[in-house]
């Protein structure tokens, strides 16, 4: 009896909430204007910002969904990215009242996200693999989902049913509904089976689930996704959405972060708390630049998004059932379908000349052959996806030989520190509240970790840098395999539009979704600044792995640097791109900082760098094995950067060095020798210089 009560109370509570918020709707919309009449011009690529187009003025709505599934998976970076978008409609100018934001559990007050992790310090790997690891892992810092001036709903499927029957029931002709997504996804047993992730535990929407409500809209309402979770590709196929299967209707079009079958940036652990990473992050950042244009915003993100993720769009998706079916007709395969439709694309420039430069530039932007053929990229492929499973494998003898490292010395330590040992009683430590744990975890990290350096001879910090320089090359990689699955969307992209030049019908359609994905939020225009390379070149990543392979299958582990603390330093055989390079041993400190245009860490730690040289009035010089044109590029951008730069094109002074990882220090005293080990960090440097 106390059930059926229950239930019928949950009943009339949902009615009860949705018939309040049809009401408030109601008296919050504005009425609809009347359209103008206007033309819009059909091609295939987007209109240049400031183009002039004569469109009719049509209403935006906008439901952004971050459901985060429970506090411990819910991220402050997907909060930030609702805000970001948020910012951005304000600016557009977009009415508050037509945005509706679903996030966690909405205006409760309770904790239902993680702003951040806290951790016992930069030291702390050296408690991995030692009895006390457990104590000091790190622990999530809570928080409550705010976003000033926006009223949350909680992220839930009745929050999505109650719009569906309120302010969805509102929409007509003219009107767009902007569906945002930035969130976790999970995997079905087929792609309509795919699912955003929701708020509470196994909840989420499916893409036939999400059709199923996006066709109680009316039909003449344009809905375009913008969707950051992983197998957020999958929702493509809603591209059909009111119509026959497959076939486009220009209802529904969407940007997706990657493919039906890939997990997006966010789910990979190197910078799962970054707000400042990921396509939505990527997206949202490009928008401006791209004066409110989706379009234009995907392609900037296309080039420039330097993560795992494939973004794509709904058009994509259609020019290759398109270019399937034709190349399955025609009895061969799509790579040589599309390689011959291209052959015929190049025989016509300038007619896709800014097609060519955009392929160029990705190419660049990560390291990658300039390529004009399908085929060239297939077999790049094929040979970067052998070297993920076997590095990884080495990353994991790595990381074991640095935990047995670390348990050898954390009981060097605890035998000579016997002031430790009564905080070190396990029944102390679990009784200890979190932050008491966080303050002793820093002191001990601390403490070990100048008892180690006090000791002359530190294997364990070795072991981490190996560890470490193969998990980066790891995840490089698979950035590299996704710029070239990039580079296969943008070359299919091309020869289907050419494969439908001459097939009105198909290309009317193709053009549908074109239409539809040129959504506009009239931003004023900002000026995009190039990033410059996100990766080295190829080749040399390729040597780089080769070496590690083979080193490590011999040898087990790499050996430490051969140069050591006092010994002297080679002659610096380097090719000149900005000042003098200096000799070895001129009586004056130099201080070798090893270098990429692509890697960010090295962008971060200049100004520590530069404050070092002016306060020690050092010498630096900066090492690189990057070419002159990607010199060049990152140089056309002002900054703060050492003088002198040399280029090493063929990693040999930093292979004398043991350059692995980036960026790297080595301090030359007066005299010409090592002032310091080769290390990573400017901390590890010695407190004065050496003459």
């Amino acid at each position: 009896m106390r059930r059926r009560l229950y239930t019928v109370l949950i009943l009339f509570s949902a009615v009860l909430l949705a018939v309040i918020w049809l009401r408030t709707s109601r008296q919050r919309l504005p009425a609809k204007p009347v359209p103008s009449k206007g033309k819009v011009v059909a091609v295939p690529q987007p209109r240049e910002p400031g183009a002039s187009t004569e469109l009719p003025q049509l209403r935006l709505f906008v439901l952004a969904i971050n459901g985060g599934g429970s506090p411990q998976r819910n991220y402050q970076s997907h909060l930030s990215h609702l805000k970001g978008l948020l910012n951005l409609l304000h600016r557009a100018g977009v009415p508050a009242n037509r945005i509706t934001v679903l996030a966690g559990d909405g205006s409760d007050p309770t904790p239902d996200m993680v702003l951040r992790e806290e951790n016992i310090g930069a030291d702390g790997w050296r408690l991995r693999g030692t009895p006390v690891e457990e104590y000091f892992a790190p622990q999530g810092a809570m928080g409550n989902s705010e976003v000033t001036g926006a009223t949350l709903y909680p992220a839930t499927r009745g929050s999505l049913s109650i719009w569906m029957m309120t302010v969805g029931q509102q929409l007509g002709a003219g009107d767009t509904l902007l569906l945002y997504v930035t969130d976790h996804g999970s995997r079905g047993p087929e792609p309509e089976e795919n699912r955003i992730v929701l708020w509470g535990d196994g909840q989420g929407l499916s893409v036939r689930e999400l059709r199923s409500a996006l066709e109680t809209l009316d039909p003449s309402v344009r809905v375009v996704a913008l969707m950051s979770q992983c197998y957020s590709g999958a929702f493509g196929s809603l591209l059909d959405l009111g119509g026959e299967q497959g076939e486009p209707t220009g209802r529904f079009c969407g940007f997706f972060s990657t493919t039906a079958d890939r997990q997006s940036y966010g789910c990979y652990p190197e910078t799962r708390d970054d707000p400042k990473v990921g396509h939505s992050f990527a997206f949202l950042q490009a928008l401006p630049a791209a004066a409110g244009r989706f379009a234009l915003a995907h392609e900037l993100a296309l080039e420039f998004d330097d993560t795992p993720d494939v973004p794509l769009r709904t058009s994509d998706l259609y020019l290759g059932a398109v270019l399937a079916e034709a190349a399955s007709v025609r009895g061969v395969s799509v790579g040589q379908f599309v390689d011959d439709l291209l052959k015929q694309a190049w025989g016509e420039q300038p007619g896709w000349n800014l097609d060519v430069q955009r392929v160029d530039r990705l190419a660049a932007q990560f390291g990658l052959p300039t390529t004009r053929r399908r085929a060239d990229v297939e077999k790049t492929l094929e040979s970067l996806e052998r070297l993920p499973s076997p590095l990884e494998r080495l990353a994991g003898e790595a990381d074991k030989a640095m935990e047995e490292k670390n348990l050898t010395m954390f009981g060097r330590f605890r035998a000579a520190r016997t002031d430790w040992r009564t905080s070190l009683v396990p029944s102390l430590l679990k009784v200890l509240d979190p932050n008491s744990r966080l303050r002793l975890g820093t002191m001990l990290a601390s403490d070990l970790a100048a008892f180690c350096d006090d000791s002359g001879d530190d294997p364990a910090r070795a072991a981490k840098q190996e560890r470490d320089v193969v998990k980066q090359l790891v995840f490089r990689t698979r950035i590299r395999m996704a710029a070239l699955a990039r580079l296969e969307k943008m070359l299919d992209s091309i020869a289907g539009w050419l494969y439908l030049a001459d097939r009105p019908t198909e290309r009317a359609v193709a053009q549908k979704l074109a239409d539809c994905e040129d959504l506009d939020l009239k931003l004023p225009k900002a000026k995009w600044v190039d990033p410059g390379p996100a990766l080295p070149l190829l080749d040399n990543e390729m040597a780089l792995a080769k070496s590690l392979l083979a080193k490590m299958s011999a040898s087990g582990p790499l050996k430490q640097p051969a140069l050591h603390l006092g010994e002297a330093a080679p002659s610096l055989d380097l090719v000149p791109y900005r000042g003098d390079i200096p000799k070895v041993g001129s009586g004056k400190p130099l201080l070798l900082f090893f270098w990429a245009t692509w890697c960010k860490a090295c962008k971060a730690v200049l100004p520590d760098l530069l404050a070092l040289a002016r306060k020690r009035n050092l010498a630096i010089l900066a090492v690189t094995d990057d070419n002159e044109a990607n010199l060049d590029r990152f140089f056309a951008v002002p900054r703060e950067f050492p003088s002198v730069v040399g280029q090493d094109p063929a990693h040999q002074l930093g292979a004398r060095f043991g350059v692995r990882a980036l960026p790297t220090f080595v301090l030359l005293d007066g005299q010409g020798k090592l002032g310091s080990e080769v290390t990573n960090s400017l901390r590890d440097l010695p407190e004065e210089n050496r003459q």
